[in-house]
C-alpha cells in the first residue's frame, strides 16, 4: 500500500510539472499520457488494490477482465485557474468513455455496454464548465468499456478554441472529407456507367465506372458511424470488396493500353472474387488479421503492376491523357502503400487515410478527359460542319446550274409543244379550210365573195390562236373580250346580236398556259353551230362566280331552234369535241337545248391548275 501511495505522489508530481511547463511556454494544450489503471470491482467502484501505472494509449483488450470496465486516473496540476475556456480533447476513442473531473460529471461518449464509436465519433471533445478546474491538483477519472473496445488516445487539456480547431480538422480530414469524396466518386461511377450503358462498345467506361462506384461505396462503408454488417462479416466483406475494387482498377489500366494481357486479366478477376471465401476461411481459423494484411499487400502489388503497364504505355504513346492516367495511378499507389504501412505499424490512432483522397485525382482526371474529348468532338464537329457547308455550297451551285439548264430545256420543250399545238390547230382548222377552198377555187365551185369570206374566217381564227397564246394568266373576261373583239363584226353581219354579261371573276388556274385556247375553241365551236344550225338572232355571254361551289361559270346561250342533245352525242363530232376540250381543262360541261334555245355551261373549279399535254 505504501508503494502505491508513493507511486501516486510521483505521478502527480510529474503531471503537475509537465502541465506547469506547458502552460508557461505559451498555454499549449497538455497531453495526459500517464495514468493509473484501476480495474472495476463487482460493485462498480474502482478496485484500488490492483491499481498500476500505465502509459497511454493502453490496450483495453488485455485489461478487460470478464467484461468489466476499467478506470483510469490522471492527475495534472494548474498554478492557477485559466482565464480562457478549457476543453478536453481525445484525437481517437475506440471505447465508450465516461469522464469525471474533480468529482464533477463531465460527460461521456455513450453507454458502457454499447458498440464502440466509429467514423466522426472516433474523435471527441468535452468542454470544461467554469468551476470544474481548481488551482493546484486536478483529477480526471475515465471509465472505459464498450462492445468491441480497444483503446483511446491520450487526452489533451487546454484552450477551448485551439482544441476545437484541432477537433474540427481531425473530423474533416478523417471523416467528412473522405465521405464527401466518396460520394462524388460514387456519383462519377454512376455517371460513367450510364454512359457505358448507352455506349456498350466502350468497355473502358464500364470498368472505370464500376471501379469508381465500388471505391466510393467502400469509402462511405468504412466511414459510416455504424457497422453495415454484424461481426465478423463487416470486416471480411470490407477487405474483400477492397481487393475486388483493386482488381477492377488494374483491369481498367490493362484495357486502357489496348493490349490483351489475357492471363493477367483472368488472374485479376480470380483474385478479386477469391477474396471473399479466402477471408471468411481465415476468420474461421482465427487468422483474419494476418490474411487481411496479406491480401491488402497483394492488392497494392497488383496496383503497382498495373501502374507499370500504364507507365510503359504512356511513355510509348506520350499522350497527355496517358501521362495523366499514369500520374494519377502513381499517386493512388503511393497513398495505398503509405496507408498499408501505417495500418501494419499500428502506432497511429485514427490516422488520416490518404487513399480516399486519391479519388480527387481520378475526378480531376476524368473531368479533364471528358473536357478534352468534348473539345475534340466540338473541333471535329466544326470541321465536319465546315466541310458540309462547302459540300452544300458546291451542290447548291450544281443544283442551281442544273435547275437553270432544266428550266431552259423546259422552256424549249414548252415552246416546241406550243409550236406543235399551233401547227396542229392550223393544220386541222385553218389548213383544212384553206385546202378545201383552194380545191373549190381550182374547180370553179367557189366564187370570189365566198372565198373572201373564208379568208376572213381563217384570219380571225389565226388571230384568236395568237391572242389565246398571249393570255396565260387565267383571266376569263380577258379571253372572252379578245374573242368578242375579233368576231363581233362577223356575228353582226350574220344577223346575230351579242348580249354581253361578262364581268370580272377570280383567275382560273385551269386556264393558265395553253388551256385558254381550249376555252376559245369551245366558244368558236358553239358560235359555229349557232351560225350554221340554230337560226338564232341573239347570243348571250355570261360569267359568274359561284362562291358556294368555289368555281367560275361561263354561260353561252342562244334563242335558236335547239337540237336533240342525246342524238348529237351519238352522231355528231361537235359536241364530243367540246366535251373533250372541257375534260382537258378540268371543267364540268353541261349542255341543255330546247326549241327556245340552247345553253352551254362550263364550270371551272378554283383549284390547282390542270396541265395540258
Amino acid at each position: 500500500m505504501a508503494f502505491q501511495t508513493r507511486l501516486r505522489h510521483g505521478l502527480r508530481l510529474l503531471a503537475g510539472l509537465s502541465a506547469v511547463f506547458a502552460l508557461a511556454a505559451g498555454a499549449q494544450p497538455v497531453e495526459l499520457n500517464r495514468a493509473v489503471w484501476i480495474p472495476e470491482a463487482p460493485a462498480g467502484a474502482p478496485d484500488w488494490s490492483r491499481a498500476k501505472p500505465v502509459q497511454l494509449p493502453d490496450d483495453l483488450i488485455d485489461r478487460h477482465e470478464a467484461g468489466a470496465p476499467s478506470w483510469y486516473r490522471m492527475i495534472f496540476t494548474l498554478p492557477s485557474i485559466p482565464a480562457a475556456s478549457q476543453s478536453i480533447y481525445f484525437p481517437a476513442v475506440y471505447a465508450q468513455l465516461q469522464l469525471t473531473l474533480n468529482n464533477h460529471a463531465l460527460g461521456g461518449t455513450g453507454g458502457i455496454g454499447e458498440r464502440i464509436p466509429r467514423s466522426w465519433k472516433v474523435a471527441r471533445i468535452f468542454d470544461v464548465p467554469a468551476g470544474y478546474l481548481v488551482a493546484g491538483e486536478n483529477v480526471l477519472m475515465i471509465r472505459a468499456g464498450g462492445d468491441g473496445l480497444w483503446t483511446f488516445a491520450p487526452p489533451r487539456i487546454g484552450d477551448a478554441d485551439q482544441l476545437h480547431l484541432a477537433y474540427s480538422q481531425k473530423i474533416i480530414a478523417t471523416a467528412a472529407g473522405p465521405l464527401a469524396i466518396g460520394a462524388m466518386v460514387s456519383l462519377l461511377g454512376v455517371f460513367v456507367l450510364v454512359l457505358w450503358i448507352h455506349r456498350r462498345g466502350e468497355a473502358l467506361y464500364g470498368y472505370f465506372g464500376a471501379a469508381n462506384l465500388m471505391w466510393g461505396l467502400h469509402t462511405a462503408w468504412n466511414l459510416l458511424p455504424f457497422s453495415v454488417f454484424p461481426h465478423p462479416h463487416n470486416q471480411v466483406l470490407w477487405t474483400a470488396t477492397y481487393a475486388f475494387w483493386v482488381s477492377l482498377l488494374v483491369i481498367f489500366f490493362i484495357r486502357y493500353t489496348g493490349r490483351p494481357y489475357t492471363r493477367l486479366v483472368r488472374f485479376m478477376w480470380g483474385f478479386g472474387l477469391a477474396g471473399y471465401p479466402m477471408l471468411y476461411t481465415a476468420q474461421a481459423f482465427g487468422s483474419f488479421d494476418f490474411a487481411s494484411g496479406l491480401w491488402r499487400a497483394a492488392s497494392i502489388v497488383f496496383v503497382l503492376a498495373g501502374l507499370v503497364i500504364v507507365t510503359r504505355f504512356a511513355w510509348q504513346q506520350r499522350r497527355v491523357d496517358s501521362l495523366l492516367l499514369m500520374a494519377t495511378g502513381a499517386v493512388s499507389a503511393s497513398f495505398a502503400v503509405r496507408d498499408w504501412w501505417i495500418a501494419q505499424e499500428g502506432s497511429s490512432l485514427n490516422p488520416v487515410w490518404l487513399v480516399p483522397y486519391a479519388g480527387l485525382a481520378f475526378l480531376l482526371l476524368f473531368g479533364w478527359l471528358l473536357a478534352s474529348r468534348f473539345n475534340r468532338d466540338i473541333d471535329a464537329l466544326e470541321r465536319a460542319n465546315e466541310t458540309l457547308n462547302q459540300r452544300v455550297a458546291e451542290k447548291s451551285r450544281e443544283l442551281a446550274q442544273n435547275h437553270e439548264r432544266l428550266t431552259r430545256i423546259e422552256q424549249q420543250q414548252a415552246a416546241l409543244e406550243e409550236r406543235g399545238r399551233i401547227l396542229r390547230d392550223m393544220h386541222d382548222g385553218i389548213g383544212t379550210k384553206l385546202m378545201i377552198s383552194l380545191r373549190s377555187l381550182e374547180r370553179g365551185e367557189m366564187g370570189s365573195p365566198a372565198a373572201a369570206e373564208l379568208m376572213h374566217e381563217c384570219i380571225d381564227e389565226l388571230r384568236l390562236t395568237v391572242d389565246a397564246s398571249d393570255q396565260t394568266d387565267g383571266d376569263v373576261a380577258g379571253l372572252l373580250a379578245n374573242l368578242r373583239y375579233r368576231l363581233a363584226d362577223r356575228l353582226q353581219k350574220a344577223g346575230l346580236e351579242i348580249d354581253w354579261r361578262v364581268g370580272d371573276t377570280p383567275l382560273v388556274p385551269a386556264l393558265t398556259g395553253s388551256a385558254g385556247r381550249e376555252l376559245l375553241r369551245i366558244v368558236q365551236e358553239c358560235l359555229g353551230n349557232i351560225l350554221k344550225h340554230a337560226r338564232a338572232s341573239e347570243v348571250q355571254f355570261e360569267t359568274t362566280h359561284d362562291t358556294r361551289a368555289n368555281e367560275v361559270v361561263v354561260l353561252i346561250r342562244d334563242n335558236g331552234s335547239g337540237f336533240d342533245v342525246e342524238s348529237a352525242r351519238s352522231s355528231g363530232h361537235g359536241l364530243n369535241n367540246i366535251r373533250l376540250r372541257a375534260q382537258r381543262m378540268g371543267a364540268r360541261l353541261a349542255v341543255s337545248s330546247s326549241p327556245g334555245g340552247t345553253e352551254v355551261r362550263l364550270a371551272f373549279p378554283l383549284g390547282a391548275p390542270t396541265v395540258i399535254r
